[in-house]
C-alpha cells in the first residue's frame, strides 16, 4: 500500500462505522459497537443477516457458524469479537456457543452438574459449568 491508498482505505473504514475523518476513536469503543446485521458470504452469494433472525452461534476455531431459521451460515470471525459486537439479547452459554435469549425455550438439568438450553428451533446446546450462573442471572431465575 502507498501512503495515498492507505488512508483512503482508513477514510472508508472510518465513513463505514461512523467516524469523520477529523474525529478519532479509539479502537476498544468501536469493536464494543452493536451491529443490526452479520454479513456472511456463501458460494456467490453476500447474504445480510438480520440479528434479529439469529438463533444461535456456534465456533469452531477461528470461525464462527451463524444459525437461523434459514440455513448455517459460516464466517471467518472469532467468539469474542461476535460477541462483544451483539446485543444484550444474545448470551454465551459455553465457550463455543452463544444463544438469542429470545430462542430459549427452557434449560434441563443434564446429569450431576450439568445443564442444556432447549431452544424454540427445537435445537439442544450445553451450558458451561463456568457460564450456568450468568445464564440464570440475565434470565432472573
Amino acid at each position: 500500500f502507498s501512503k495515498e491508498r492507505f488512508d483512503k482505505a482508513v477514510e472508508k473504514a472510518q465513513a463505514s462505522i461512523g467516524v469523520s475523518s477529523g474525529e478519532s476513536k479509539d479502537i476498544k469503543s468501536v469493536q464494543k459497537q452493536q451491529v443490526e446485521s452479520i454479513t456472511v458470504k456463501s458460494n456467490n452469494k453476500i447474504n445480510v443477516i438480520p440479528i434479529g433472525n439469529i438463533n444461535y452461534i456456534e465456533a469452531q476455531d477461528d470461525y464462527i457458524f451463524v444459525f437461523t431459521n434459514e440455513g448455517r451460515f459460516m464466517k471467518k470471525q472469532t467468539m469474542k469479537s461476535i460477541e462483544q459486537q451483539l446485543s444484550k439479547n444474545f448470551i454465551r452459554i459455553h465457550r463455543s456457543y452463544i444463544v438469542s435469549k429470545n430462542q430459549i425455550k427452557s434449560i434441563e438439568k443434564y446429569g450431576k452438574e450439568s445443564y442444556v438450553v432447549n431452544l424454540k428451533c427445537e435445537k439442544q446446546l450445553t451450558v458451561s459449568r463456568s457460564r450456568y450462573q450468568d445464564l440464570k442471572d440475565t434470565l432472573g431465575f
